[in-house]
């Protein structure tokens, strides 16, 4: 929350503004009253190792979904690994803002 971040003097390696640091999340603890350094943060993660996914793959007006396990874990724009549940087959694809993970053919 923005009320849980106060701007101080600014320094080499910290972020510009409050609003750089609000929703993302920390690689590092940080405890309160510390500064956090750009290197600290992070895009939060959008998908849990383990999780059940949608598996989505499209092509022109064809849209085929599946369910999944995600193999790693990962933020929205990234490529993780996910085992198909039903044809234990491994894919990979491209994390969604929705959750779902879209199977792109490489």
């Amino acid at each position: 929350m923005p009320t849980d971040v106060a701007a101080t003097a600014e320094g080499d390696g910290l972020p510009d503004n409050i609003s750089q640091v609000v929703g993302q999340q920390l690689r590092v603890i940080v405890y309160e009253g510390r500064r956090i350094e750009a290197s600290f943060l992070t895009a939060p993660t959008a998908i849990n190792r383990n999780q059940m996914v949608t598996l989505a793959y499209e092509k022109s007006a064809l849209r085929i979904e599946a369910e999944g396990r995600a193999l790693s874990a990962g933020s929205v724009g990234q490529v993780i690994r996910v085992m198909n549940t039903a044809s234990r087959v491994t894919v990979s694809g491209r994390i969604a803002p929705n959750g779902t993970v879209v199977v792109e053919q490489f």
